[in-house]
């Protein structure tokens, strides 16, 4: 029984320590260091043209996303003759919602739009991961608190991520490369009926 207790004391102890360590990414993985394909450079803020399905609703209009102070950004959704859909600040932490019109002020798809949002703007080799594993040429896998999150590369360029949570699986294609840059997205999840277009103007 004692032997038992100590084993089990043991285990405890050793899955305690390893929770929520982060992984550092070698130079094996230097892939992975890459910046996001969202943002140009030194700067901090793109613009998109962008068209959103969800169920039966279709909205089209302006996307901005602005990095404003360490991992914290704001996004704005703005409609084509200028009116605010959506404006929130967020981070991998929290989120704060601005404004939303009222088809969008449900707290399951504001959340599932802010782990989107921080799929395009975090760099894969600045999560708070627990493991980094190489699962094909130039494929890796990374697993966080919240899922399973597969990056594909190209050329050292992000172009697909796959990220499988308990109840959605999102797909975000980047396209339109220009020196490890996207110019157009596609976000499609299942079986949330959501799909985005993000192209960009700047």
């Amino acid at each position: 029984m004692r032997v038992l207790l100590s084993l089990t004391s043991l285990c405890l102890i050793c899955f305690s320590c390893s929770v929520g360590r982060k992984i550092e990414v070698t130079d094996k993985q230097p892939i992975l260091l890459n910046a996001t394909p969202v943002f140009r450079g030194s700067t901090s803020e793109a613009v998109f043209r962008v068209s959103i399905d969800l169920y039966s609703h279709y909205y089209s209009g302006i996307f901005v996303i602005k990095k404003e102070s360490g991992e914290k950004y704001r996004l704005v959704l703005m409609s084509e003759v200028g009116m605010t859909l959506l404006d929130m600040d967020f981070s991998s932490e929290n989120y704060h919602v601005n404004y939303c019109i009222k088809p969008l002020q449900k707290k399951s798809l504001l959340k599932l739009l802010v782990k989107d949002f921080l799929l395009l703007t975090t760099t894969p080799g600045n999560e708070k991961v627990l493991s980094v594993k190489k699962v094909g040429e130039n494929q890796y896998l990374i697993k966080n608190n919240s899922g399973r999150n597969y990056y594909f590369f190209e050329n050292e360029g992000l172009v697909k991520i796959i990220s499988n949570s308990l109840i959605n699986r999102t797909l975000v294609q980047f396209a339109e490369l220009n020196s490890g840059i996207s110019n157009s997205i596609q976000i499609n999840h299942s079986p949330v009926k959501l799909k985005m277009l993000l192209k960009r103007i700047n």
